[in-house]
């Protein structure tokens, strides 16, 4: 007979009749067991917060280097990032005499000499080694980016410099029409890379970009008082160096510079244009908007579907000198027939990086909703440069029609 004695927790029977026990903690004891393991977690928690805000101040080359903070991700060897730091620290140091022997007291004068220093030296000490990746090139750059800042000395601040062993000379222009809420982030991005100018073509703005422009050192200013509209500021801006590589952005949004920095060798390995490669961002073609589908017909029609939506309307992107001086700087104020221009002169056109700038751009009145004047614009902008190929190459372009005797007809 079963009774409610027996059926209480933790007491059972066997066939004998005796009791046998069963091991439970008591629910007084679970609760003292989950508050002790609380407490001490509570207490790791705030130790761990206070030794990291302690060490925080000691974010030097060394420090971040040992603590592989920037190559964690890496799968270079630990001997190859090694190499690369100490070559970064006997280039310092052999600059550092250098200068000095030269009488050069002032050894830096602004950030932008510091990265032009550092860019030449590891370019130099990588003169003839290949590269397998660009995420190895970083790591290896940040490696001797670390060892050159920790030899220099403590007068050179740390910054996230992105070395990149180019063969030419890059600048980057940027357009700018009240942008005071970002263009300042913009710019830090820009003087982390090895530009040899950084050109900011301000034009209607009526807030502070200006202003805020001009407290950047190694910046050249293009102001203009009026609006000139969308693109225009980009040839303006191209007009004003003679880069090897020059990089369009706007000043919307900040770029990482370790993204920029993709268009960049891009260019420097042989790409004439090199693309942001925005169709994974799109979705499925039914949910494309008709600036996006316009895109695609034009690279379809001058024989370049692989290229789908990517175009130069959208930044960022890279152009090599050859493009420029191919394309004409005048007709870069209107990038779709600037692509046409590129792909009907058979440069090198790709895709080089991928950067999903329809979160970050920046909404305006004139931009938002079906047929908007934007819109309406970039769409016209596509047909006048189908209509500018179509008058070289004929109304067929590389379709011809080889099926029908349209002479017979009278046509």
């Amino acid at each position: 007979m079963t009774t409610l004695a027996n059926k209480r927790s933790g007491a059972k029977r066997n066939p004998s009749g005796r009791k046998i026990g069963v091991s439970r903690p008591s629910s007084s004891g679970t609760s003292r067991g989950r508050a002790l393991r609380q407490s001490r977690t509570a207490a790791a928690t705030s130790a761990g917060a206070a030794a990291r805000k302690r060490t925080k101040p000691q974010a030097s080359g060394a420090v971040l280097h040992r603590r592989r903070v920037l190559h964690r991700n890496s799968k270079l060897p630990g001997k190859v990032i090694r190499a690369a730091y100490a070559l970064g620290q006997s280039s310092a140091l052999q600059l550092k005499q250098e200068r000095q022997a030269n009488g050069e007291t002032q050894l830096f004068q602004d950030s932008s000499q510091v990265i032009q220093a550092m860019n030449a030296a590891f370019s130099k000490a990588r003169t003839g080694t290949a590269w397998a990746s660009m995420t190895a090139l970083l790591h290896e750059g940040a490696a001797f980016r670390n060892g050159f800042i920790d030899a220099w000395g403590e007068d050179l601040a740390l910054h996230p410099y992105v070395l990149l062993p180019l063969n030419g000379t890059a600048a980057a222009v940027v357009t700018v029409c009240n942008e005071e809420d970002s263009i300042r982030q913009v710019l830090n991005e820009l003087q982390l890379l090895p530009l040899t100018d950084i050109i900011v073509v301000i034009n209607g703005s009526t807030d502070h970009s200006f202003n805020y422009t001009k407290g950047f050192a190694g910046v050249t200013i293009l102001h203009e008082s009026e609006a000139l509209g969308l693109d225009v500021g980009r040839a303006l801006g191209a007009k004003l160096t003679k880069a090897d590589i020059v990089l369009f952005i706007d000043g919307d949004f900040p770029v990482p510079a370790i993204q920029l920095a993709s268009f960049l060798l891009a260019v420097d390995q042989g790409v004439d244009v090199a693309l942001n490669d925005v169709t994974p961002y799109l979705g499925v073609f039914k949910y494309w908007d008709a600036v996006s589908r316009v895109k695609q017909f034009l690279n379809a029609a001058l024989g370049r579907p692989d290229l789908i939506t990517n175009s130069m309307t959208c930044v960022p992107h890279a152009l090599s000198r050859r493009a420029i001086d191919t394309i004409g700087e005048n007709t870069l104020a209107v990038p779709p027939k600037a692509q046409a221009a590129a792909l009907a002169a058979s440069l090198k056109v790709e895709a080089s990086a991928s950067i999903n700038v329809f979160l970050k751009n920046r909404v305006r009145e004139q931009n938002v909703g079906s047929g908007n004047p934007v819109a309406r614009l970039i769409i016209g902008d596509h047909i006048e440069a189908l209509k500018s190929i179509q008058r070289q190459q004929g109304a067929r372009l590389s379709f011809p029609d080889q099926v029908r005797r349209r002479s017979r007809a009278g046509g």
